[in-house]
């Protein structure tokens, strides 16, 4: 019930820009989380690279999907509003996502009584919440968002 209750609020108070656009980013991180779990599931468990070996590790879980919506799409929007220069944005971008997936994280286990997500890794911190190991991957995703919002902003 609560979780309906956070829906409709973020519903109400969120201009329909932010919403189209969160959508819109939340679909494709969906997708980018689908094919970077089935290739880092491959590297990770040493198994012959094949489409039925993929697609059998390729996953993104609906928690994530939810939290990407609700709480990355607003966030993203404000992010390059403020924040005028690209490389800022860039180069702040990790720390924005480990943002996320801590208040994230500790949302869903807290509230929905599950985890969208769990990093079991040297580097996972904060009970599995974050892992330093996807630095790199944050970055280059900064760089994707900076220059998709730069095209959305183009086209509207």
């Amino acid at each position: 019930m609560l979780v309906i209750l956070i829906f409709i609020i973020w519903f109400i108070i969120t201009h329909p820009q932010i919403k189209i656009c969160g959508f819109l980013a939340t679909m494709v991180f969906a997708g980018i989380e689908w094919i970077f779990r089935g290739i880092t599931g491959i590297i990770q468990y040493k198994v012959k690279p094949s489409l039925s070996t993929f697609l059998y590790l390729a996953y993104t879980t609906w928690e994530q999907w939810w939290m990407n919506l609700l709480l990355c799409s607003p966030l993203m929007y404000y992010l390059s509003r403020f924040v005028k220069e690209l490389w800022l944005i860039i180069l702040l971008f990790p720390l924005f996502c480990y943002c996320v997936e801590i208040i994230g994280g500790y949302f869903l286990i807290h509230i929905w009584g599950k985890r969208g997500w769990f990093y079991d890794d040297a580097y996972s911190l904060l009970n599995g919440n974050i892992t330093l190991r996807f630095l790199p991957f944050w970055w280059i995703l900064g760089a994707f968002h900076v220059f998709a919002n730069r095209f959305i902003d183009f086209c509207l």
